[in-house]
């Protein structure tokens, strides 16, 4: 039977029901779970130590049976379940009892697939909203002050996020306005998209179900130009 609607692409209308299924969770501001081990949502400062780390998990296209043979892959989901801990800080000792607590040691029982997949699944959903990349633009600064710019221009958050004293952090959390490196992925994406629609409301907006979307279009082109 042809098809007659973009919403019976196979997998459009379950992506679209994730996207704002996601959407909408992230505005309760509640911890995230990782095969039982409590996350904090992720943030930019997440993304980036997880970048220092060399983590896996931010690679595009790997897959869970790459990761799964991969060298390692058991450090790898340790280091990154303490980065996105709500208890991580830089300490030894601190990373130490995080990985002795139950939760991580029944997580670590589990077949190593079900923990890295869990695991890609919460980098994928947290750029879920994140703007579509050409990988070919030169970069002249970091991510982090592309982000600290735009939060500051549009919703006044402070640009001095590289202050990490604990008097400053309680300044920011007693005024409401955080670090912008400490806002979770997934309402930063969309605050920048609805800024950007408000400011420019012809502009066209990108969500991760376009792609199905558009390979079923093509899809269908292709079949109404095969001979009769």
């Amino acid at each position: 039977m042809p098809t007659s609607s973009i919403s019976d692409f196979p997998g459009y209308a379950a992506a679209v029901e994730r996207e704002n299924l996601v959407r909408a969770a992230a505005c309760l501001g509640l911890p995230e779970m990782v095969c039982g081990v409590e996350c904090a949502p992720m943030t930019v400062e997440h993304s980036r130590l997880l970048a220092l780390a060399r983590s896996p998990f931010l690679l595009r296209g790997i897959g869970v049976p790459g990761l799964v043979a991969k060298p390692g892959v058991e450090t790898d989901v340790l280091t990154a379940l303490w980065i996105i801990s709500p208890r991580w800080r830089a300490s030894g000792r601190a990373r130490d009892a995080f990985l002795r607590s139950k939760p991580v040691r029944n997580l670590m029982r589990l077949p190593i697939d079900q923990p890295v997949a869990a695991l890609l699944n919460y980098v994928d959903e947290a750029y879920i909203d994140a703007p579509p990349g050409d990988g070919e633009s030169k970069s002249y600064y970091a991510f982090e002050i592309s982000v600290a710019v735009e939060m500051s221009r549009a919703f006044g958050l402070p640009l001095d996020f590289w202050n990490r004293h604990p008097v400053r952090d309680f300044v920011r959390w007693l005024t409401g306005k955080p670090s912008p490196l400490k806002v979770p992925l997934k309402i930063l994406f969309q605050l920048r998209k609805a800024q950007r629609h408000t400011d420019h409301p012809e502009a066209i907006q990108h969500n991760a179900s376009d792609k199905i979307l558009a390979d079923g279009v093509a899809a269908m082109n292709e079949r109404d130009k095969a001979p009769k």
